[in-house]
């Protein structure tokens, strides 16, 4: 992953290199695949049947071929100040975002971030605000992303959405 990252870096901004991956079959390492796809600022997808390779071909075709969306932000409805992380180390940032840094948007391809917030206070927004700035063109965008509530019955499914933010966190 290292030589992704340095191949990438060295890119001139005339030509902006990115990587993108396709796993295929049961036994393609996703860990692998994912890293090298987040060195390389790509897309990762995994195609375990035939019949879905040539649909993943296109989507990262597409992903390719389309405009970087990237310095990708969330407005998450708090205020700043909350997110920056605390100087005392026993203390605690009221939202965390996972994963921390977010590389790049692209057209057709899942995007999921989470956002641990610890106050009991908070509301939760009708909608939060990404912000992603065009390469190449320095035009920042803004997309409104409505939000919806979900409610778990089960505490199972619970601790599944923690677990599934502990690991965007981690990676």
């Amino acid at each position: 992953m290292a030589v992704v990252s340095a191949a990438v870096a060295s890119s001139p901004p005339t030509a902006p290199l990115r990587v993108f991956t396709l796993g295929i079959g049961d036994t393609a390492s996703s860990a692998m695949c994912e890293g090298i796809a987040r060195a390389g600022h790509g897309v990762c997808l995994m195609a375990v049947q035939t019949e879905e390779l040539v649909s993943k071909c296109a989507k990262l075709l597409r992903a390719g071929r389309s405009t970087l969306l990237k310095n990708i932000s969330v407005d998450w409805g708090v205020p700043p100040d909350a997110m920056r992380q605390p100087q005392d180390s026993t203390a605690q940032a009221v939202l965390r975002q996972a994963p921390i840094h977010l590389s790049a948007l692209y057209p057709g391809v899942r995007f999921v971030v989470f956002a641990l917030i610890e106050n009991a206070k908070f509301a939760i927004p009708k909608t939060i605000t990404l912000h992603a700035q065009r390469d190449g063109v320095g035009e920042v965008l803004k997309f409104p992303v409505p939000v919806e509530e979900v409610r778990f019955s089960d505490q199972n499914e619970l601790r599944l959405i923690h677990t599934l933010a502990a690991r965007g966190l981690i990676s």
